[in-house]
């Protein structure tokens, strides 16, 4: 896979975990009254650029600080221990990429709309 790929990929699974986590949470604190409403179709669709941007640029750089550290460490990815190096390395990143993308969401959702109980 190529590197623009990776970056196409990286960006839709954030826009994706964006608005299907943001439709979620909007629900529960509101209800569909509040899923339809203004302020949400702008943090919805404006956000979704912004956490590809963010979350995609940060796991990309995180997946090429993995890829130096595995090539460093295993050189060649023919190797069984290279191709299980990847496998690992690959399930690691996408845990970290998923919990990067859902902790971003709760962040930025949190810091307009709960606001702590008197």
């Amino acid at each position: 896979m190529g590197m623009d790929q990776q970056k196409q990929k990286l960006g839709r699974n954030a826009t994706i975990i964006w608005l299907g986590g943001g439709a979620i949470l909007f629900f529960y604190d509101g209800g569909i009254s509040n899923l339809i409403s203004l302020e949400s179709l702008v943090f919805l669709f404006a956000g979704m650029f912004v956490a590809a941007i963010v979350v995609g640029g940060v796991s990309l750089w995180l997946l090429k600080k993995q890829a130096r550290y595995l090539m460093k460490k295993y050189g060649d990815p023919t190797t069984e221990a290279g191709k299980n190096a990847q496998i690992l390395g690959g399930y690691i990143f996408n845990g970290i990429h998923y919990l990067l993308c859902v902790l971003f969401l709760l962040w930025s959702y949190n810091s307009f709309y709960w606001n702590a109980a008197p």
